[in-house]
Formats: C-alpha cells, structure tokens, sequence
C-alpha cells in the first residue's frame, strides 16, 4: 500500500511539521502497516494551480510504481491535515478511481454547488472525516458529512473530536492540530 499525505499551510519548510506522514514512518506502525509514505511539498501553497499540479505529479508518481508492481493499486490512499484536507478533498474527487479511500482532517471542504458535485462522486467512496469542535472550519466538516449522509454514502465516517478529548491530550489550546490525536 502507498499513503499519499498531503501537508497543511505553513509545513511546506519542514517534512517533520507533517505529523502524520511522519506518524507512518515509526517503525512500529510500519512493523504493523507496511506501506511506502509519500509526501509532496507544494512549493507555491497560495496557489490552487500549483496544488493541482503537484498532486498530478505525485499521482503520475504512484502510477509509475503501481506499473513497476512496487504499489498495490487496489490500496493507494490519501489523506492531509488543513490545507491538505482541502486538497485530500481535491485529489479524491479528480482522481476517484485512483485512491481507495481518504481521510481528510480539519479541511476546509466547499459549500454549495461545489459541495454538490464532489458528493456527487463521493457518494459510494470510503471517506474518514476528522475535525475538532472549536476549529474555525468544523462547519464546513459538518456539512459535507451530512451531505454524504443526505446521498447514502454508507462509507462515510466522521469523528469530531469533543473539548475533553482535545483537553486530556493536551491540544485544547489549538483544536486545528487534530493530527496528534488521529496519528495515535
């Protein structure tokens, strides 16, 4: 299996600020869930064109190891945190029969028309939504959950993490960093 892990704004300058592609790395989880990590750095994070193009690279990537029999097709996934759970969101919905499922956390995800139309093509995808009440987009989660619930997305899970959950792991003062408990 390949994990594509997408970072959030600002972890561009250093891999390690990715806490979950690094949380795949620890040689107990690899011990358990062999799988390669791979974890593209958009150089030009702003720019949604430079975000689409970097994704398309690293899909051409993975292709190229699926092809060379080094990467089960059946089990690519994607996943990212903030600004990589928006575009976890875009990579699964241009790319819906590349990726086996995703896990978006604390993204931004759309509204209206074109929340529509990726539920459209979400619809019977396995989805792992995660967000913390308190974070500024938690709506946003809320309501593409709902939406693939509305379409009898049967794949669609959704964990919201609570305040005392977020207080006994020490991470109330920023309930953005939902990766320190997902990662667990």
């Amino acid at each position: 299996p390949l994990v594509l892990v997408l970072h959030g704004s600002g972890d561009q300058e250093n891999l390690l600020a990715n806490r979950m592609a690094v949380s795949w790395t620890v040689p107990s989880v690899q011990e358990e869930m062999p799988c390669y990590v791979l974890a593209p750095v958009y150089t030009k994070q702003a720019e949604v064109a430079d975000q689409e193009a970097t994704t398309a690279q690293a899909v051409a990537l993975i292709q190229s190891m699926i092809d060379k029999g080094m990467v089960d097709a059946n089990r690519v996934y994607v996943m990212g945190k903030s600004m990589g759970g928006k575009n976890t969101l875009r990579a699964y919905t241009t790319y819906p029969d590349f990726f086996a499922a995703a896990m978006p956390l604390s993204g931004g995800h759309p509204f209206g028309d074109e929340l529509e139309a990726k539920v459209s093509i979400l619809k019977n995808k396995p989805i792992y939504i995660i967000h913390s009440v308190g974070d500024t987009s938690t709506e946003q989660s809320d309501a593409l959950y709902a939406a693939l619930q509305a379409a009898g997305n049967t794949q669609a899970y959704y964990k919201k993490y609570q305040p005392e959950e977020l207080i006994s792991e020490g991470v109330a003062v920023k309930p953005h960093d939902t990766e320190i408990l997902a990662a667990e």
